[in-house]
């Protein structure tokens, strides 16, 4: 019975892998845009203020 759990763990982290590297640009490169936009609009905004 634990042979099955191991089977059905081992199915869903490759199809996980495989889904990731199919969406790798999607899944990184909003938060990286995301974090630019905020560092540049605030970094600006308040970036006098602090130092």
């Amino acid at each position: 019975m634990m042979h099955l759990y191991w089977v059905a763990l081992k199915s869903i982290w490759a199809k996980e892998i495989h889904r990731f590297m199919r969406i790798w640009v999607q899944t990184l490169v909003p938060p990286v845009i995301t974090m630019t936009l905020y560092f540049i609009i605030f970094g600006n905004l308040i970036g006098s203020r602090i130092g």
